[in-house]
């Protein structure tokens, strides 16, 4: 028996399409899926270079799949969130290996052999009902912050087509960026400011990381709207737009002082005016904390429905743990089905 998890090669994504989509067809649009593949292979060569340089680009590629006998029995995808901070994306197992500890020893490999190696924390989000919730309470991980994600299917709607009243809103400039990361660190909840706190080059990523970033977007299809909202020289707010014109799908993403916490409606008010003007009908997609009713109070007048409901857990590192060899019993079985044992809870990103 030869069990392996190495990161993923370009001769692996065929089959790892196949295994994604059956695995999280039901909590994720398939055609998001068949597209981030497609593109994944079309321009494999292209950013594989920029790894080093990129954070996005190096977290494309940030996919192990975990081979039992040369087969792809399962994979796991992490991503970034900051050089102490490694997030769980996606774990999935094949069907015929459910049950016999393979998930399990994939886990337990990437923390002992990643995270703890390398002191990080590891952030996921599992789905409230999840089974595999049970599974990293055992492995150490505890619940930190419940998120929300939240949608909306707009139509075409000429008769209130008009744009919010919003004074001090514009287009996010390269002079904003200083404060707009010191508004994200204002307005993160304290107990998740050791977690989930992200780097400052999030907010201002060089110049060349910026152009790389518009081509991976033209590329893939993809557009991106900033703006921000000054109130007497000081940013109070931002509001992103990430549209999949392909798929009609529209991540908003809004962070708001709390001061100010009644332009909430104004916000998410101009995005829908925006997506409405632009591509006529399509689903809108946020998520937030739970942590202020008023946010949802504000995304239920907006005619927003809350669609899932995701624990945020975290497990700290261990380094002096002993390392347990684990053998997942595995059984040989012909069929090919795919069945998630865990999945990302944000993952309405297009």
């Amino acid at each position: 028996m030869n069990i392996t998890m190495e990161q993923v090669g370009y001769h692996d994504l065929p089959e790892l399409q196949k295994l994604f989509t059956e695995s999280f067809s039901g909590e994720v649009n398939p055609s998001h899926i068949k597209r981030r593949i497609k593109y994944m292979r079309q321009f494999y060569y292209f950013f594989r270079p920029f790894t080093r340089i990129s954070p996005w680009a190096k977290n494309l590629f940030n996919l192990y799949v975990i081979k039992y006998n040369g087969t792809i029995g399962g994979f796991c995808q992490v991503s970034y969130i900051n050089t102490q901070k490694l997030h769980l994306d996606y774990i999935a197992v094949c069907k015929q290996f459910r049950g016999q500890g393979l998930g399990t020893w994939a886990l337990r490999k990437l923390l002992a052999e990643i995270a703890d190696v390398n002191n990080l924390d590891v952030v996921l989000e599992v789905k409230s009902g999840n089974p595999a919730y049970h599974l990293y309470k055992r492995l150490g991980f505890f619940t930190h912050a419940h998120i929300l994600q939240y949608e909306k299917t707009f139509e075409p709607n000429y008769a209130t087509l008009v744009p919010p009243l919003l004074p001090g809103l514009r287009r996010l400039e390269d002079v904003d960026r200083n404060q707009l990361y010191e508004l994200y660190r204002n307005i993160l909840p304290e107990k998740l400011q050791r977690n989930i706190k992200q780097d400052y080059q999030r907010f201002n990523p060089s110049l060349f990381v910026r152009n790389l970033d518009w081509i991976k977007n033209r590329l893939m299809k993809k557009i991106k709207r900033e703006f921000v909202v000054a109130i007497d020289k000081k940013i109070i707010a931002s509001l992103e737009i990430h549209s999949c014109p392909k798929t009609a799908s529209h991540i908003i993403n809004v962070m708001l002082h709390s001061d100010y916490e009644n332009l909430r409606k104004s916000l998410f008010s101009y995005a829908l005016y925006l997506l409405r003007k632009k591509y006529k009908s399509g689903t809108a997609i946020t998520t937030i904390y739970n942590d202020n009713i008023r946010k949802q109070q504000t995304l239920d007048k907006l005619g927003f429905s809350k669609q899932k409901n995701y624990h945020l857990m975290v497990r700290h590192p261990k380094p002096e743990s002993k390392k347990i060899p684990i053998t997942p019993k595995i059984m040989t079985c012909p069929e090919k089905r795919f069945t998630p044992t865990a999945k990302r809870g944000n993952s309405g990103n297009c």
